[in-house]
């Protein structure tokens, strides 16, 4: 059994910050999406939301903070959240018009959104209220649904009843530490050449599928090279100690997510710039790491088993 140290001066110092920042609302994400999804009323929907993830990860601010060895953020500023207009998210209109949000942010049980940034989220309402998941759900519900509504039955009210996105779930974060996503396109790629040519029915839509995979795989694969690149830049301006860690982060970045993992080290990167690429796409709360112990426990024993590795070493990461 391993006995934990103390938190290192590394860790506390990353735990001070985050305690004492005031968290923020990014609007970001918002102003992507939203112009993304006017200049593309044509893209069906798992290929609107591949090509969404992949602009998102092109393109999204990401952050490489003092003392950290560990990199992924979902939003454009340190302790950020940010606005996920499709799955409604409504009450932030409704907040922001009566000012129960500004209320709530005095009493510290909110974000700060700048008062520039309110004059936007408020500038796309319309836009969302008839393009958001609610939107549709409303629209499309069966009629025999008004004859259950407020029995007790069912958790729907008969409007606004898609305001979230799927969670309480835990992906396959093997698959991503022991195949990488190149290979995963390379099988995707596959299925599709297999399907050339007799696309029809059902085929159609696995070829459609299959596609959207690898929009998604390439949207992984570079994510994490973009961190890689601000670490070499950050590195430049660095003291000694500190452009060591940054070179060795960034040799990480390039590699995880598209390729099998080699290291302890590298499969905390990949496993949490994962779940943010996860997030960043699709709110997804509730998402969950399961039994991180059944697909890191191997990578910790080799190694500590080879020396690359201290117990003491593991724990600060």
């Amino acid at each position: 059994m391993y006995n934990f140290s103390p938190v290192t001066t590394r860790v506390q110092k990353l735990r001070d910050r985050y305690r004492e920042t005031f968290p923020q609302l990014s609007i970001e994400r918002l102003k992507f999406i939203t112009e993304f999804y006017r200049d593309n009323p044509q893209e069906i929907g798992i290929l609107k939301r591949a090509k969404l993830m992949k602009g998102l990860a092109e393109t999204m601010t990401v952050l490489v903070e003092d003392n950290e060895l560990i990199v992924g953020n979902m939003a454009s500023t340190y302790r950020g959240a940010t606005i996920y207009p499709e799955y409604g998210n409504l009450f932030l209109y409704d907040e922001l018009r009566s000012g129960e949000w500004d209320r709530r942010t005095r009493q510290e049980e909110c974000y700060y959104l700048a008062p520039e940034d309110r004059e936007y989220v408020m500038s796309v309402e319309d836009f969302w209220r008839k393009n958001g998941t609610c939107a549709r759900l409303d629209a499309t519900a069966p009629d025999g649904l008004k004859e259950i509504i407020g029995t007790n039955v069912i958790m729907y009210s008969g409007k606004d009843m898609a305001d979230g996105a799927t969670g309480h779930f835990c992906t396959n974060y093997h698959k991503v530490l022991y195949k990488g996503f190149r290979a995963i396109k390379e099988e995707a790629q596959a299925h599709m050449a297999e399907l050339e040519g007799r696309c029809y029915g059902e085929d159609a839509k696995k070829y459609t599928f299959y596609k959207a995979v690898t929009i998604v795989c390439d949207a992984a694969i570079l994510f994490p090279k973009r961190y890689a690149s601000l670490c070499r830049k950050k590195a430049a301006a660095a003291p000694e100690k500190r452009k060591k860690e940054l070179l060795e982060m960034a040799d990480i970045l390039d590699r995880v997510l598209e390729y099998p993992v080699k290291t302890f080290r590298e499969a905390i990167q990949a496993i949490f710039l994962y779940q943010v690429l996860m997030i960043v796409e699709g709110s997804l709360h509730a998402l969950t790491f399961g039994r991180i112990d059944q697909y890191l426990g191997a990578y910790l024993d080799a190694d500590l088993a080879a020396g690359r590795i201290t117990m003491a070493e593991a724990q600060e990461l």
